[in-house]
C-alpha cells in the first residue's frame, strides 16, 4: 500500500516507494565516500607545503589506490543503506504503535459514549421506576383503605365491584411497568450473544405465534415479503425482541375504523440489508413527536397497553448492532418502520 506520512500504519511498502526512502540515505553515504578522497588529496596538497592548485591536487588524488576510491562509497552507501533501512523499521514500529493509540483512542470513545447512554437509560429508568412504581402502589394503598370503609355497609356490593375492578387495572398496569423495566434491563445483553444466521420470514413467523393471541383478536392481516433478501447474521433474541416490538406497536395502534394490514419487507440496496414493517395504523405526527420517538417510556397514544418502551428497546438494539431505524408516518393514514443493516448482517 501507498506511504501517507503515517496516515496507513500497514506500510506495505511496494519496491519503488522503499527505495525513495532508502535512497536519501544511499545518496549521502555515497557522496561522504566519495568526498574522503577528495578531502583527503587536499589535506596531502597543504601538507606538503605545495602551492595548491589544480595539477597538485590532482596529482595527490591520482596517488590514492583505486580500490579505495572504489570502495569508499560502496562502503559508506550501504551504511546508509542500513541507517535508512533501521529508520524506516523505526518509523513503522512508531506508526504501527501510533495506530494502536488511535484505535484505543476510539475505542475509548465508543465506551464512553456506551457508558453516557447507559447513564441516561439509567437515570431515567430510575425516574420512571419511581414514579411509575408508585403511582399504582398509592391506588393500591388508597383503594384497600376504601374498601375497609365500605364493606360493612348495607348495599355496598357495587361500590365494593367498582373498587375491585380498579384494584385489577391498576394491578395489570403495575405488571406491565414491571414488565418494560425487565425488558428494558435485559437489552444490554441481548447483543453479546453469538450471530446467527437466520431465516427473516421463518422468525417473522416465529414471533407472530407467539403473538397468536394478539393477532387472533385483532383478526389482523399480516405479509411477509422476503425472498429479495431472506437472511441476516444477528443473535435470535435480539431479532425477534426487534421484530416483537414493531409487530406489536402495528397491532396495539391499528386505526379503529378498519382492520389491521401489515407488511414486512426485506431487501438490500447499496450493500444494506433493510427489513420495512409497515401498517395502515393511527399513524404518527412526526412535527409533533419525531424527536421523542425513540426516548424511554415516552408515550405517544394514551391507552392501558401503550408502555413507551418498545421503540426504545428498537433503537438502543440497532444503535448497538450498527444499524440504523427511520420511520415514515401520517396520521390517520398509517406508519412504516425501516431497519437497516451494513453489509457484515448480510449472510
Amino acid at each position: 500500500m501507498p506511504f501517507n506520512s503515517g496516515r496507513n500504519f500497514n506500510l506495505e511498502y511496494s519496491g519503488r516507494r522503499y527505495v525513495a526512502f532508502l535512497a536519501p540515505y544511499v545518496a549521502i553515504g555515497i557522496i561522504l565516500g566519495l568526498s574522503f578522497p577528495l578531502l583527503a588529496s587536499l589535506l596531502e596538497v597543504v601538507r606538503v607545503g605545495d602551492n595548491v592548485s589544480l595539477p597538485a591536487f590532482l596529482k595527490a588524488y591520482g596517488s590514492i589506490p583505486l580500490v579505495l576510491k572504489i570502495a569508499g562509497p560502496i562502503l559508506l552507501g550501504l551504511v546508509g543503506f542500513t541507517l535508512g533501512a533501521l529508520s524506516l523499521k523505526r518509523y513503522r514500529e512508531q506508526a504501527a504503535y501510533a495506530e494502536k493509540l488511535r484505535i484505543h483512542s476510539r475505542e475509548l470513545e465508543q465506551r464512553n459514549q456506551a457508558l453516557s447512554e447507559l447513564n441516561e437509560a439509567l437515570d431515567s429508568l430510575v425516574y420512571t421506576a419511581s414514579h411509575d412504581l408508585k403511582t399504582p402502589v398509592v391506588n393500591f394503598k388508597g383503594m384497600i383503605n376504601m374498601l375497609k370503609m365500605v364493606k360493612d355497609r348495607p348495599n355496598s356490593g357495587e361500590m365494593i365491584n367498582q373498587i375491585v375492578e380498579k384494584l385489577e387495572i391498576a394491578s395489570d398496569r403495575f405488571m406491565v411497568t414491571i414488565s418494560d423495566l425487565l425488558d428494558v434491563s435485559r437489552v444490554e445483553k441481548q447483543l453479546d450473544q453469538v450471530n446467527e444466521r437466520l431465516n427473516i420470514q421463518t422468525e417473522v413467523q416465529t414471533v407472530l405465534t407467539n403473538m397468536e393471541e394478539q393477532v387472533r383478536k385483532s383478526q389482523a392481516k399480516i405479509r411477509i415479503e422476503a425472498t429479495d433478501a431472506p437472511g441476516i447474521l444477528i443473535p435470535r433474541q435480539a431479532f425477534q425482541s426487534i421484530l416483537q416490538n414493531l409487530l406489536s406497536n402495528s397491532i396495539k395502534y391499528a386505526h379503529p375504523d378498519r382492520t389491521p394490514e401489515i407488511l414486512v419487507r426485506s431487501f438490500v440496496r447499496d450493500e444494506r440489508l433493510h427489513i420495512t414493517v409497515q401498517d395502515n395504523g393511527q399513524g404518527i405526527d412526526l412535527k409533533e413527536n419525531g424527536d421523542k420517538l425513540f426516548r424511554m417510556f415516552s408515550r405517544l397514544h394514551d391507552g392501558p397497553g401503550s408502555s413507551g418502551v418498545g421503540l426504545y428497546i428498537v433503537k438502543r438494539t440497532l444503535d448497538k448492532a450498527g444499524g440504523t431505524v427511520s420511520v415514515e408516518s401520517e396520521p390517520g393514514i398509517g406508519s412504516t418502520f425501516q431497519l437497516s443493516f451494513p453489509k457484515p448482517f448480510i449472510p
